[in-house]
């Protein structure tokens, strides 16, 4: 299940990379770039980069502003749009996250493996927990910050270092790759009733408690976000309102 490095194919189209390390770069900067910022960023020449954001603005991938610079286009949130109903998991499923963030009033989510990599799939919003631009389907920065992603680690024995050395990383929380085992020690059992728990690490105040569950037959996380205080407060029976809804997921037919 975990990601596998990726080895560049015979016939990579270098034309397609270039476009995508463009569209990539403007993405990550919404205060917009120029073609010469974007050509530095990338390590190409500006002429190359100027054909590439021409095509991306027909393409509507990329806007241009008056003052000269580009920003990500329309068409980047229509794929996103795309990206979440391709990994969305079943409407049973989703109707159980819902059904949870409504009866306790905070966010729930799934995460799976999406092309090996720990990724929320749904998110069921809740009034009583902080809003976080991370808690978003498609997410999969830091698993080892997240209780979704120590649960998942933990189906990885053999292949989890790997796994976190190519894991994708970010500026959340406090802890390191090399601290997940003293993290949490329950990493190395795969426990379907053993609620994963972390405070702090994923964001200052906040605790994510995830348990093992079966979708479709694929290891999954079911997650609840919550307060530091709320979790000490009712560890007992946020774990159990998790384990069964994962058995309810579980014996959910696949569709």
């Amino acid at each position: 299940m975990g990601e596998q490095p990726l080895i560049p194919p015979s016939d990579l189209l270098s034309s397609v990379s270039r476009a995508l390390r463009v569209l990539e770069a403007v993405g990550g900067t919404p205060r917009g770039l120029t073609v010469k910022q974007v050509a530095s960023r990338c390590g190409l020449n500006s002429a190359t980069v100027y054909h590439i954001v021409r095509t991306l603005t027909y393409e509507g991938y990329l806007v241009r502003r008056e003052d000269g610079t580009f920003t990500a286009g329309l068409q980047v949130a229509h794929r996103y749009r795309d990206l979440r109903e391709a990994i969305r998991p079943s409407a049973a499923v989703t109707d159980e996250l819902r059904r949870l963030a409504v009866d306790t009033g905070y966010t729930h989510c799934l995460a799976q493996f999406v092309d090996g990599r720990i990724t929320l799939t749904a998110v069921a919003p809740g009034p009583r927990t902080a809003h976080h631009d991370q808690l978003v389907p498609g997410f999969h920065e830091a698993p080892h910050v997240t209780a979704w992603g120590l649960a998942l680690l933990s189906t990885l024995t053999p292949t989890r270092a790997s796994y976190l050395k190519q894991a994708p990383t970010s500026n959340l929380g406090t802890s390191t790759v090399s601290d997940v085992e003293a993290l949490n020690p329950t990493l190395t059992t795969a426990n379907r009733g053993r609620l994963h728990s972390e405070s702090g690490h994923y964001h200052p105040a906040t605790a994510t408690a995830a348990v093992l569950v079966s979708t479709a037959g694929q290891p999954a996380a079911l997650a609840c976000v919550l307060s530091t205080a709320d979790l000490q407060r009712t560890e007992h029976t946020v774990r159990k309102r998790l384990v069964t809804a994962a058995t309810r997921i579980t014996k959910t037919p696949p569709t």
